[in-house]
């Protein structure tokens, strides 16, 4: 790819074998992709209000090729990828309980399939007594003028106030995703 057409040319990376970032979370971000005709994505970002900064702490990226159990759906395996991360980000905020917690832990869906984002918000639970009250806090993402959010997200990235996995999938996204120019 030509360097000059990369969206995200500049980003930080690390390495959570080494260390976890020194980031002290206030609030847990997914964002969730509905791959109609392509892969389902799932992506979660710790994230410290005060600092203004965050890491990459969770991705998943696969269509019906990648689902090596052949007896459940994309939809179940994207159920169960939610529920692990869910189970992560709760472990995130150690000093609070189960319900205090998820009110720090937001959802943002694809807003082409509400129907996949209500079918989470109703039968996506964890097992235990402490979560059967626990509900996704699972929205539409709102698209507004995409142009901003881009330059939004190179300005973290290229600061390093968004660090991303050293060698994920999303690295390889940063790598090869281009801004298309002139009329589309």
């Amino acid at each position: 790819y030509d360097d000059d057409l990369l969206l995200y040319p500049d980003y930080y990376t690390y390495n959570p074998r080494e260390r976890i970032p020194a980031i002290k979370p206030t609030r847990v971000l997914f964002g969730i992709d509905y791959g109609v005709g392509a892969n389902d994505t799932l992506i979660g970002v710790a994230w410290d209000d005060e600092e203004q900064r965050g890491y990459q702490f969770w991705e998943d990226k696969f269509n019906r090729l990648d689902i090596m159990d052949r007896g459940i759906s994309q939809l179940e395996y994207l159920g169960e990828q939610i529920r692990a991360a869910w189970r992560t980000a709760l472990d995130l905020f150690p000093d609070f309980s189960p319900k205090e917690a998820n009110k720090r832990i937001l959802w943002d869906a694809d807003d082409s399939d509400q129907h996949i984002s209500d079918h989470f918000n109703i039968n996506i639970r964890l097992e235990g007594k402490e979560y059967e009250d626990l509900r996704l806090n699972i929205t539409n993402a709102h698209k507004t003028d995409k142009t901003i959010m881009f330059d939004k997200i190179r300005d973290l990235l290229r600061r390093g106030d968004l660090l991303i996995i050293k060698g994920s999938k999303t690295e390889q996204e940063l790598q090869s995703t281009i801004l298309k120019r002139g009329p589309n």
